[in-house]
C-alpha cells in the first residue's frame, strides 16, 4: 500500500474524520439548496437568528454546530433535516419519496399506468434537481 493510501485508510479510524466527513455532507446539502435558490448568507442568519459570519464559518468547516442549528438552517432553507446511519464502506445516494397516488399521476402520468396494480403506495422516483 502506498503512503497516501495508507494515510487515508489510518485516517478513517480517527473520530475527527468522521466529524469533518459529517459536516462536509452537511455544507455541501446547505451550499447547493442556497445556489439553487439564490438564498445569501445574509438572508439565511436573518432567517435562523445569527451572524452572516456565522454562517460563512458553517459553510467553511469551521464551526462546531449543533443538530439544533441544522435543524434551524434546514427549517429556513425549506428542507427537512435527515439523518441516516449505514455501513461505512456503503456509498449513500438520497432520493425522493412520493407517498401520494394522486401526486405520482398528477406529475407523471404515464409512468402510473406502467406501473403494476400490487405496486406500493410509496413509490421511489429520483428527485428532479
Amino acid at each position: 500500500m502506498n503512503s497516501y493510501a495508507a494515510l487515508k485508510s489510518k485516517s478513517k479510524e480517527s473520530l475527527e474524520f468522521w466529524f469533518e466527513s459529517a459536516k462536509q455532507d452537511f455544507m455541501i446539502s446547505v451550499h447547493s439548496i442556497m445556489t439553487k435558490e439564490k438564498v445569501s448568507k445574509s438572508e439565511l442568519s436573518e432567517n435562523i437568528g445569527c451572524s452572516a459570519a456565522y454562517i460563512t464559518k458553517i459553510l467553511k468547516g469551521d464551526a462546531n454546530f449543533t443538530i439544533e442549528t441544522m435543524v434551524k438552517i434546514s427549517k429556513a432553507l425549506n428542507t427537512k433535516l435527515c439523518i441516516h446511519l449505514s455501513d461505512p464502506h456503503e456509498s449513500i445516494q438520497w432520493m425522493g419519496v412520493v407517498s401520494s397516488k394522486k401526486k405520482i399521476v398528477d406529475k407523471h402520468p404515464k409512468l402510473w399506468t406502467a406501473l403494476p396494480a400490487d405496486a406500493p403506495k410509496q413509490i421511489k422516483v429520483l428527485a428532479h434537481g
